[in-house]
C-alpha cells in the first residue's frame, strides 16, 4: 500500500499542515477511489471518494469540503500508518518499526 504525503504550508502548527493519504479501494464501475487521509496537525482523519485518478489536490479538496464517507470506518492499523507518515515522513506501510 503506497502512502502519499504533502504539506499545505498552512499554519495549523509550527510544522505546517502535514497530511498523509492512501487509496483503499478503486471502484471500477464509477472510476472513483476511496481514499483514507490523516491530518497530523489538525487531528482530522476520515475517508473520502475521489473521482478519477486520486491526486493530493483532489484528496485535499474533498477533505476541505468535508465530503467524508461517514458510513465507513478506517481500520486502526491503516490510521496508525497514515499518522506515522504524516508526522515523520515514512512512505512505506506498515512503518518499519512495526514490522515483524
Amino acid at each position: 500500500m503506497k502512502i502519499n504525503t504533502y504539506n499545505t504550508g498552512a499554519t495549523y502548527s509550527p510544522m505546517g499542515q502535514r497530511v498523509a493519504w492512501t487509496v483503499l479501494l478503486r471502484e471500477t464501475v464509477s472510476g472513483s477511489s476511496l481514499v483514507a487521509f490523516f491530518d497530523a496537525d489538525r487531528h482530522v482523519h476520515n475517508l473520502v471518494r475521489v473521482a478519477g485518478e486520486p491526486t493530493k489536490e483532489k484528496v485535499h479538496a474533498e477533505y476541505l469540503n468535508c465530503n467524508y464517507l461517514r458510513e465507513f470506518l478506517v481500520p486502526q492499523n491503516i490510521l496508525d500508518g497514515l499518522q506515522c507518515a504524516a508526522e515523520h515522513g515514512h512512505l512505506t506501510f506498515p512503518p518499519l518499526e512495526n514490522r515483524a
